[in-house]
C-alpha cells in the first residue's frame, strides 16, 4: 500500500542516504531521487516494486517530458537508474512482484538511447520543461582571440603533411601510371608511395616468424585514403586506366594557405573516415563523431583540450544521438577511441592541431596514440576565424559586453565543455 506523503519523504531521505553509502569505493550515479519521485507521484506509489513497464514509462515518457539536463548527461542518468535497481536488488529491498534485476538492467540498456533522443527533442517536452528549455540548439560561442598571424599560418600550411602528400602525388603522377584491372595502384607504385607519403602502412608485414605478403594496394588503408582523397579534390584523376595528375591543381598548389583551408573544408564535408571500411551498424556513430569536428576545433580555440575529456564528450554525444543495443553500448568507449584517433590525426595532418604528450603504443601491427591533449595551431586559429561562423559560431568581441543571448549561450557551451 502507498504511504502518506510525509512518510514517503522520510523514507525517501533514508533510502537515498543508504544508496549514497552503498559500495563506497565505486562511483554511484545519484539519480535515484528521480526514480523514487516518478514512482510515488506519477506511478502506483510502490517505490520499491519495479516492473519492466515501470522502467519503460520512467525512461521513455517521464524523463523526456519532465527532466531537463545539459546535453550528454542523459546517458549518465540511465546509468544512475540502473545503479539504483542494482542497489535495491543487492540489498534485498526490491519488493516481491518486481521484475528480476537482469530484466530491469536489460530494459534500461534498451530504452536509454531512445530516452536520450526524446529528452532533447522539443516534441516530447512537457509544458513546464518546454517553457524553460531552449528549443533551438545553442550556438557555438568562442572567446575573443587576436587575429591569427597569416604568415605563420601559411608557413604551417606549406609544411603540413596533408599538403606535402598532395604535392608528392601531383609530381609522381605528372607522368601517367597504369592501374591494375581492378583500378588499384600497382604494387611497385604503392611500395614507393607508402614510404614517401608516410602513410603508416606496412607492406609484406612480418608478425612473429611469419611474413604476410601484400597482394594488393587495396590492403594499404592509409595509402588508399590519401589517394582517394586526392582524386576527390581534383589533384588526381583516372584516365583510360591510368592515374594522372590534374594540371590545373598547380594554381592551387602555389597558394598553400588557401589550399589547406580548402582541404580542411572538404575533409570536414566528406568526413576523415570516408574511405575507411566500417563495421556493421557503425555508420551512425561515425557520422556523429565526424559532425563534431567544428565543435572540437572551437573547444581547442578556447584552450588545450584534454584527450580523455574529448573521448568522454564524444561517447556522451553518441549515446544521446544514436540508438545502441546492449552490445554496442558495451563496446562504445572502445569504438569511439578507435574512430577518434584517425579523426584527430587528420586534423593534425592538415596542420590545424597538434596532439602533444600523447602516449604511443603498438597494437594490431600499427602504432596508436592515446592520452595527452589537443592544441590548436596558428593555422587552426586562422581556419576557425575564417570558417567557424559558417557552422553557427558566435565570436565574442574584444572589450565589448556580449548580448544576453550570447552570454547565455557561452555559459551553456562552456558548461558542457568543462563538465565532459
Amino acid at each position: 500500500m502507498p504511504v502518506s506523503e510525509s512518510d514517503y519523504q522520510s523514507a525517501r531521505g533514508e533510502l537515498l542516504h543508504r544508496f549514497a553509502g552503498w559500495r563506497p569505493q565505486q562511483a554511484i550515479h545519484g539519480y535515484a531521487d528521480l526514480a523514487l519521485d516518478f514512482k510515488y507521484y506519477y506511478g502506483d506509489g510502490e517505490v520499491l516494486r519495479w516492473s519492466v513497464v515501470d522502467a519503460e514509462e520512467l525512461l521513455l515518457d517521464w524523463v523526456p517530458r519532465k527532466v531537463l539536463m545539459p546535453d550528454g548527461r542523459y546517458g549518465e542518468l540511465a546509468a544512475g537508474i540502473r545503479d539504483f535497481f542494482r542497489f535495491l536488488a543487492q540489498t534485498d529491498r526490491l519488493a516481491p512482484g518486481s521484475a528480476s534485476l537482469a530484466e530491469l538492467e536489460a530494459a534500461v540498456a534498451r530504452c536509454a538511447p531512445v530516452m536520450a533522443r526524446r529528452a532533447t527533442d522539443p516534441a516530447h517536452y512537457g509544458m513546464a520543461k518546454g517553457m524553460i528549455a531552449d528549443p533551438e540548439p545553442p550556438p557555438i560561442v568562442v572567446p575573443y582571440r587576436p587575429e591569427a598571424d597569416v604568415s605563420e599560418a601559411a608557413r604551417i600550411a606549406e609544411a603540413s603533411l596533408a599538403y606535402r602528400r598532395l604535392c608528392v602525388l601531383h609530381d609522381y603522377f605528372s607522368e601517367p601510371r597504369p592501374l591494375t584491372q581492378r583500378g588499384n595502384l600497382r604494387l611497385a607504385d604503392a611500395r614507393h608511395l607508402v614510404e614517401v607519403l608516410e602513410t603508416g602502412d606496412r607492406m609484406d608485414e612480418v608478425v612473429g616468424d611469419r611474413q604476410f605478403k601484400t597482394k594488393s594496394s587495396a590492403e594499404l588503408l592509409g595509402l588508399v585514403t590519401v589517394v582517394e582523397f586526392a582524386k576527390r579534390i581534383g589533384v588526381l584523376r583516372v584516365q583510360r586506366g591510368r592515374l594522372v595528375a590534374v594540371k590545373r591543381w598547380a594554381g592551387m598548389r602555389a597558394k598553400p594557405l588557401e589550399a589547406v583551408v580548402t582541404l580542411a573544408d572538404r575533409m570536414i564535408a566528406d568526413g576523415p573516415l570516408a574511405y575507411w571500411p566500417t563495421y556493421p551498424r557503425t555508420e551512425a556513430q561515425i557520422f556523429v563523431l565526424e559532425s563534431a569536428i567544428p565543435a572540437l576545433l572551437s573547444w581547442t580555440y578556447d584552450g588545450p583540450l584534454d584527450h580523455r575529456h574529448l573521448l568522454d564528450a564524444m561517447v556522451e554525444s553518441v549515446k544521446r544521438l544514436v540508438a545502441l543495443d546492449e552490445m554496442e553500448l558495451s563496446m562504445l568507449e572502445f569504438s569511439v577511441s578507435l574512430w577518434m584517433e584517425p579523426i584527430v590525426t587528420s586534423l593534425e595532418d592538415l596542420g590545424l592541431v597538434h596532439w602533444r604528450d600523447a602516449v604511443i603504443f603498438e597494437e594490431w601491427g600499427r602504432q596508436h596514440r592515446e592520452a595527452g591533449e589537443v592544441v590548436l595551431t596558428e593555422l587552426g586559429r586562422y581556419w576557425c576565424q575564417q570558417r567557424l561562423e559558417d557552422y553557427g559560431a558566435i565570436f565574442e568581441d574584444a572589450g565589448a559586453m556580449p548580448s544576453p543571448k550570447v552570454r547565455r549561450a557561452a555559459h551553456r557551451a562552456r558548461f558542457k565543455h568543462r563538465n565532459r
